[in-house]
């Protein structure tokens, strides 16, 4: 993903929310300020993958706390961080929406999708934020 930024890329959700966008967990990686750690206390740990080909190429993946994933913009119950996230990139970050044949269809440049998930973030907003968080932290 982090290829995306470095080369303008695009996100595209064809039919979809915000929810399911992997570009989030970019700020995970590369900001070093993200407030808290989201992955399992042993992560990265190490897996061997087979190619097409049949090669082994040797990995460190890190895995999600469960804990943490459960407030996250994903999950179904989680819709005003949803919302809220929309409205955002929708004013600050030129989200724009489409129709493409049946399906409600979204596109915004990486690097602004990016920056205004990064500035939400230093303003205490991230993608695992609750509901009753973001009503707190709206009233500050």
């Amino acid at each position: 993903m982090a290829n995306m930024l470095d080369h303008d890329g695009w996100l595209l959700g064809l039919g979809t929310n915000l929810g399911n966008v992997t570009m989030y967990h970019c700020l995970e990686e590369i900001e070093d300020d993200f407030p808290f750690n989201v992955y399992t206390p042993d992560s990265p740990f190490a897996v061997s993958c087979r190619d097409w080909d049949g090669n082994v190429h040797k990995l460190e993946l890190k895995a999600h706390e469960g804990s943490v994933s459960r407030t996250r913009i994903d999950r179904p119950e989680n819709a005003a961080i949803r919302d809220f996230f929309t409205g955002q990139f929708e004013a600050n970050a030129g989200l724009e929406w489409y129709q493409v044949c049946e399906a409600r269809t979204w596109l915004v440049s990486t690097r602004r999708f990016y920056d205004e998930a990064a500035r939400l973030m230093r303003d205490g907003v991230t993608i695992y934020t609750t509901e009753s968080q973001l009503r707190k932290q709206r009233k500050h």
